[in-house]
């Protein structure tokens, strides 16, 4: 909230050295979820409602009452639009407001289920680099650790393995430079920011870490999935979400995955299953 620097990263690849920037660059207001910067304004005592108005690109009030109701279902905000303790601790990562939310989860199981919080940080590195696991060609498959039928778990065991290697290996696997140094880097600071700058490269997870971790995922996003399934729209990478039912439970339809070439695939959402 002070005048000051802005920084810019730039990428630097062996092969074509360090990437020009784009003619326009958007302004962060646009590049961020609605609702985390509500989160963090809210975390920091100041009101997006009001300090939307002298932004050059406003949000509407629909879009900020949209983005309060998103923080709501997430139990990081209250019924009357406060802050709850929940939503202090997912507000002190630099994730979006989900994410944040599933590694604050996390961390309270760190006594008892330490992997969890780790495995939760990868999910966040990953899903902050916008995935490191390309849909083709797909050599990185000999990189999983596991044959766990899930998009989620396939990317997090193909960054452990990618953590531990040299780029000349990676570029036999197809692991996409930019993303894998963005996941990288994310997951190194989120490994400080819990002190955990020692823990091995690689886990695996037990049954119960896994159903646990999965608890934690569905609460932490099945709320903002619902949202675009229900409002027709696609997640970050395009695709289209379709809501469907099977064994009782509402499931989600994603058209397309990184795992199996099935034309869609029922999410819940470690558990995959085929639906051609």
């Amino acid at each position: 909230f002070r005048s000051g620097r802005a920084v810019l990263r730039l990428s630097k690849s062996s092969s074509r050295g360090v990437q020009p920037l784009h003619p326009h660059i958007p302004p962060e207001i646009q590049n961020m979820s609605l609702a985390t910067m509500m989160l963090r304004f809210r975390a920091a005592r100041r009101d997006l409602k009001f300090d939307n108005r002298s932004f050059i690109f406003s949000a509407s009030d629909d879009q900020l009452a949209r983005a309060q109701d998103v923080l709501h279902n997430l139990g990081l905000f209250g019924p009357t639009g406060h802050i709850t303790e929940l939503g202090k601790a997912a507000a002190r990562y630099p994730v979006d407001a989900p994410l944040g939310k599933l590694l604050a989860k996390a961390e309270e199981l760190r006594a008892t289920n330490p992997n969890v919080l780790l495995a939760a940080i990868d999910i966040a590195a990953n899903m902050e680099a916008e995935g490191i696991v390309p849909k083709s060609p797909r050599p990185w498959r000999d990189l999983r650790a596991t044959n766990v039928n899930s998009d989620v778990l396939a990317q997090v065991e193909v960054l452990q393995k990618a953590a531990t290697m040299s780029q000349e290996e990676l570029d036999e696997f197809g692991i996409p430079e930019a993303q894998l140094y963005r996941a990288l880097d994310m997951r190194r600071s989120l490994r400080a920011r819990f002190s955990l700058e020692d823990a091995p490269a690689e886990i695996l997870l037990s049954p119960v870490e896994m159903k646990i971790l999965s608890e934690l995922y569905c609460s932490s996003f099945l709320p903002w999935l619902y949202r675009r399934v229900d409002s027709g729209k696609g997640g970050r990478g395009g695709e289209v979400l379709y809501k469907g039912v099977g064994d009782g439970d509402t499931r989600l339809l994603s058209k397309g995955s990184v795992v199996n070439n099935a034309q869609y695939i029922v999410a819940y959402p470690f558990n995959l299953e085929l639906k051609e």
